[in-house]
């Protein structure tokens, strides 16, 4: 009987790697300033830091429902000046300032996921 609790509760532990899972660990990713996971997240604030150390600020929240009917919804937020960073080509195509849109939660999933795959492969 312990046995079979055991496996049961190994079972009930396991992770499926989400899709940028191995990417990530690569060099080329981090050093992505595009990347919003390269950027650091201010929670008193709502605020992003981009790699130029610019503020990219809260603007709205949408809802947008896939095709299964699931509801996702979105933070926008948006740079108040990209002009002339010496990162903007890198960073962005957009002819104005930096936008983007997250999904806390699942950055919130993405990161607990992380955490708990790293713990396995180590």
């Amino acid at each position: 009987m312990l046995m079979r609790d055991m496996a049961v509760k190994r079972r009930s532990q396991r992770i499926v790697k989400y899709s940028t899972y191995h990417r990530e660990k690569s060099k080329t990713w981090q050093k992505d300033v595009s990347k919003i996971d390269n950027w650091t997240y201010n929670t008193e604030s709502d605020t992003w830091t981009c790699a130029a150390r610019q503020t990219i600020h809260f603007r709205k929240v949408s809802k947008e429902k896939t095709e299964s009917g699931y509801e996702i919804e979105y933070r926008h937020y948006r740079s108040a000046s990209c002009e002339g960073c010496p990162l903007k080509a890198q960073c962005t195509k957009a002819v104005g300032n930096r936008e983007v849109k997250v999904s806390m939660k699942y950055l919130r999933l993405k990161t607990q996921a992380r955490e708990k795959l790293r713990s396995e492969d180590s």
